[in-house]
């Protein structure tokens, strides 16, 4: 039964961080409206904006998956940012980017995640009666 939970939660934590990081690419596509893709000639603000995107993204996975685990295990939020940094290689390898934001980006996940985990872990602990 516990691996169900973790994988409902795992999988929740993932699908969250996803519709953040879609939602927010949007955006910025629309605010900085973008040829076929990403090219050379992208501003920088935009780069710093999706990459503002994934931090936020992978702190509400974390969040939400350690909520829905059960708030005492880590395992979780860790393996959503796990998770999402495989989709970070992926995208690093299918879409220009400088080399710069690619490093920033794959190691921004799991300490966000981890964040994530934190704030649900803390409050569990001050507000437990």
């Amino acid at each position: 039964m516990t691996i169900l939970i973790y994988f409902i939660s795992i999988l929740l934590g993932v699908l969250s961080a996803s519709g953040i990081i879609y939602s927010s690419q949007k955006i910025v596509g629309s605010v900085y409206p973008m040829p076929d893709g990403m090219t050379p000639a992208t501003p920088m603000p935009a780069f710093l904006l999706i990459l503002l995107s994934y931090a936020i993204a992978a702190f509400f996975g974390g969040l939400v998956a350690t909520f829905f685990s059960g708030r005492y295990r880590v395992f979780p939020a860790i393996v959503t940012g796990a998770i999402l940094t495989i989709g970070g290689i992926y995208d690093a390898v299918s879409i220009y980017q400088p080399l710069v934001f690619t490093c920033l980006s794959l190691v921004i996940y799991i300490p966000f995640a981890y964040l994530g985990y934190w704030i649900i872990r803390r409050q569990e602990v001050m507000y437990m009666p």
